[in-house]
């Protein structure tokens, strides 16, 4: 790119606010935003300031995670000035001209930083979660358990090197070094021109916070609270503190011969780097959360008081302290005059740093915003990417389903919905009764493909689309017209559709199969021994489930470990390296992903008949009793439970600050994650056995319609009273057995998706006549809108069950389907099941947010890979 094609403004209120918004991610979009008081340019960027000003070359601005830049960002007035859908992870770095940030779908976007245009893409074979660094026209990028290194001019791969786990840490990249850390405890120092291991260090406890650099020393911190120095030539230990405090999510910062820690009890360290003696120590009233960020006098620390409190950098002495309505999320960040504070309600804060006085407030649709800053740019990165341009003072509000819903569009589809709908760019794919139809986020039906039986299984990418059906037949199908490039027949029904890397993987009665996504040939089979429902995979390795069974498979087929739970297992959901299972014996279990190992079970009040749903600190699950039980992810205490009424046989879905549930009355639910209490109820017209499958703005949910819902002024249903619940855990009972030459596989993190807020308007499609078996039919009018830049994606659902004598198709509730949801941001869609004519069986979406401007392109948000809660890459439906 050109040198005048780099943004440029005038003083330091002039500055552009360019935003992005993270999914839990998972997914989304992006907007441009600047702030100031008038919207000049200059020609030039101003002398001797194109260095740390220009440039946010990695995660926390440096390698020694200060936070701090000279960058002259915006103080006052934020505006929207463009938009995208990325999908997009983790904060977002810069070079003079472009910006670069990864999604969950494993793409890694080059972006203009003008106008947000996408100069390239990358892809790679895992989640990008974290910060890629930028040095010297070379990218360094994690991707599961890789670190790669390529050439940004020519997106050429330099190296690349598999460590002994998932990356958990952002990089730090040196002079000559590349250091990252693992989930398995493990710190790397990797050579930055050619990726050779120079040294590793095992620490005592899993690493979250990258390592930092400071006058001689790596700077590591574990989880359990030890810091340690180490020797940057050659990884020794120099010296090591037990803090004895929770340091969990919290990053230290290093400048100037001291290295700064505060912990969940309230304390901040000064620590001297050389040697490790404490400087000084100061108690605040609240804990720390995230990290603190240190400028040349100044620390700040961001507190769930909520607040933030300036520390002197030499005493600690307190300068100021600010209250701020909304609880610190993420590491702050400083720019030359003011601190940029992301909070849990996806609110901004601008904090001058010499008074403390709030300057600005910007609240983002959006889930736990990541900040970056240069010079014109503040980069809020994550699921959606936003810039805001100078104007008039405007608040960027946030909506949800607080106002209910009302149908937006029907489309028809054919039968009973028999899986969740799948969800890739602009299509929705709903799988019916012998007919897989693609829908176009506007409602109009673009093709339908016949089955030989019910469709059981659904997979997409952004060019293809598999389908699973109840005659053993497992099709790939060309995404745009519906045309079948190929076919894979088994002996048995098939139940669900995954994606494992370049493989289709799917199961019927009690075998696993992998067929290459390409061509169709079968890779491998597997016996589970049971009959299985549909599989899980963290894109590593592929669990299934069954009666009285659970297993995990490497990618090449052989098992990696078998347990035998009591009863059915549903679904399964992966999370983080553990794997969360329940079954219709009333008990829901966690094991480790890697070996199987049981860590804790949990007896529920009646038999889950669907999969359980897992965020990062939470796992979900219904019973046939309607109870919904929210469940600790770390130790399996019950946090709460809810009475809903009704048995619940789908899949909850969990996203931003609610829980989605449909149950057997008709109802879909939304139920707040803090306590279980009801927000609100809407009633669909049929009976919810599928899951909510997220896409775009939207979320999908099969039964019988499919529909576009936007909201009405008032609630349709008053809420009810959560049953407060003190479960203890329950003793763990080992029952797993790893297999001899098996691969463990490694668990890559999942996030919770967060809404785009995109505003659609009213659409009727046109009815679709009846098609030939593999033939697609193509819709006469089908609306085009300009085209947006597309990331490759993958969305799986699917469906299975063991209910009798109740007109429920028997693969039902084993498993769900879901979609890809690359989401967030300034509108969201929720998408639930219905119908008006009990004849005319259709699929519904559901939406919020309708004052919001679309700016991108004028198309529908695209979708870009984002993760269910089984890592897959997609959200499953039960």
């Amino acid at each position: 790119m050109d040198e005048t094609d780099t943004p440029r403004f005038g003083e330091a209120t002039r500055r552009r606010f360019l935003a992005g918004v993270t999914a839990a991610g998972v997914g989304g979009s992006t907007l441009a935003v600047t702030a100031g008081e008038d919207a000049t340019r200059r020609e030039s960027v101003p002398t001797g300031r194109d260095t740390s000003a220009q440039n946010w070359k990695m995660f926390a601005a440096d390698d020694g995670n200060t936070g701090r830049t000279d960058a002259l960002a915006p103080s006052k007035r934020v505006a929207v000035r463009w938009q995208r859908d990325l999908g997009a992870s983790g904060q977002a770095t810069f070079d003079r001209t472009t910006t670069y940030v990864g999604s969950e779908s494993g793409t890694l976007y080059a972006l203009s930083r003008r106008d947000g245009s996408t100069e390239w893409t990358y892809e790679t074979d895992g989640p990008i979660t974290t910060a890629p660094a930028i040095l010297s026209g070379t990218l360094f990028v994690t991707s599961g358990d890789t670190v790669l290194a390529l050439r940004a001019t020519s997106q050429r791969e330099l190296w690349r090197r598999e460590l002994d786990g998932a990356v958990s840490t952002p990089v730090t990249v040196t002079d000559d070094r590349v250091l990252v850390g693992t989930e398995a405890g493990t710190v790397y120092s990797l050579d930055r021109d050619v990726g050779v291991v120079r040294w590793t260090r095992e620490l005592s406890e899993d690493v979250r916070a990258p390592p930092a650099v400071d006058s001689g020393r790596v700077l590591t911190l574990s989880t359990d609270g030890t810091l340690s120095g180490l020797d940057p030539a050659a990884g020794s230990q120099r010296w090591s503190i037990e803090t004895d405090a929770d340091t969990r999510g919290v990053v230290h910062s290093a400048r100037d011969g001291t290295v700064f820690l505060g912990d969940r009890d309230g304390n901040v360290y000064a620590y001297n780097v050389s040697d490790g003696s404490r400087s000084w120590s100061e108690e605040l009233d609240n804990a720390v959360v995230e990290g603190v960020v240190v400028t040349g006098q100044r620390l700040f620390v961001p507190t769930d008081e909520p607040g933030v409190v300036a520390l002197g950098v030499d005493s600690g002495l307190q300068r100021w302290s600010t209250e701020i309505e909304d609880r610190p999320t993420r590491m702050p960040v400083a720019g030359s005059n003011a601190l940029y504070v992301p909070t849990v309600t996806d609110t901004v804060y601008g904090i001058d740093l010499t008074s403390g006085r709030k300057e600005w407030t910007a609240r983002l649709a959006v889930e736990d915003p990541s900040v970056s800053v240069v010079d014109d740019t503040v980069a809020v990165a994550g699921g959606r990417y936003v810039s805001l341009e100078l104007g008039q003072d405007r608040a960027l509000v946030a909506r949800s389903f607080d106002d209910g819903v009302d149908t937006r569009w029907t489309a028809s589809i054919d039968g009973e919905a028999t899986t969740a709908p799948v969800v890739a760019g602009d299509t929705v794919y709903a799988g019916g009764e012998g007919t897989c139809h693609a829908v176009g986020t506007d409602g109009e039906e673009r093709w339908q493909f016949d089955t030989l039986g019910d469709v059981t299984g659904l997979a997409a990418t952004a060019d293809s689309v598999y389908v699973a059906d109840e005659d053993g037949t497992l099709s790939g199908l060309d995404a745009a017209e519906g045309s079948r490039e190929w076919s894979e027949s088994v002996p048995d029904p098939v139940t669900g559709a995954v994606l494992l890397g370049e493989l289709v993987v799917t199961t019927a009665d009690d075998e696993l199969y992998a067929v290459d996504a390409a061509g169709g040939d079968e890779q491998w089979t597997a016996d589970v021994g049971a009959d299985v429902s549909a599989p899980t995979t963290d894109g590593d390795a592929v669990y299934a489930g069954g009666d009285g069974v659970l297993a995990a498979y490497a990618d090449d087929g052989s098992q990696a470990w078998e347990t035998s739970p009591d009863g059915v297992v549903a679904r399964p959901a992966v999370v983080r390296g553990g794997v969360y299972a329940a079954t219709d014996e009333g008990v829901l279990a966690a094991y480790a992903g890697a070996d199987g190992e049981e860590r804790w079970t949990t007896d529920l009040d009646g038999n889950a008949l669907a999969g359980p749903t897992a965020t990062l600190d939470t796992v979900y699950v219904g019973t046939d009793t309607g109870t919904l039980h929210a469940v600790d992810r770390d130790d399996g205490t019950v946090r709460w439970t809810n009475d809903l009424g009704s048995p619940i046989r789908s899949r909850p879905l969990a996203f931003v600050d609610r829980v989605y549930v449909g149950d057997e009355s008709d109802l879909l639910s939304a139920v707040a994650v803090e306590d279980g209490s009801v927000e609100w109820r809407y009633d669909t017209g049929r009976p919810l056995r599928t899951t909510a499958a997220l896409g775009g703005d939207t979320v999908y949910v099969g039964s019988a319609d499919l529909s576009a819902v936007s909201p009405p002024a008032e609630l349709p249903t008053p809420t009810e009273t959560p049953t407060p619940t003190s479960t203890p855990t329950p003793t763990p009972t080992p029952t797993a057995t790893p297999t001899p030459g098996g691969t463990p596989p490694t668990s890559t993190p999942t996030l919770t998706p967060t809404p785009t807020r995109t505003p659609t308007p009213t659409a009727t499609p046109t009815p679709v006549p009846g098609t030939t078996t593999g033939t697609p039919t193509a819709t006469s009018a089908v609306t085009t809108t300009a085209p947006v830049d597309t990331a490759t994606m993958t969305a799986t659902a699917s469906g299975d069950g063991f209910l009798s004598g109740l007109g429920v198709p028997r693969w039902v509730p084993y498993a769900g389907g879901g979609a890809v949801a690359a989401l967030a941001a300034l509108a969201g869609i929720l998408k639930y099941l219905g119908d008006d004519e009990p004849d005319e069986p259709e699929v519904e979406a559901l939406t919020w947010g309708d004052d919001m401007e679309d700016t991108d392109s004028g198309g529908p948000s695209e979708t870009a890979g984002g993760q269910g809660s089984d890592g897959s890459g997609s959200r499953d439906g039960k």
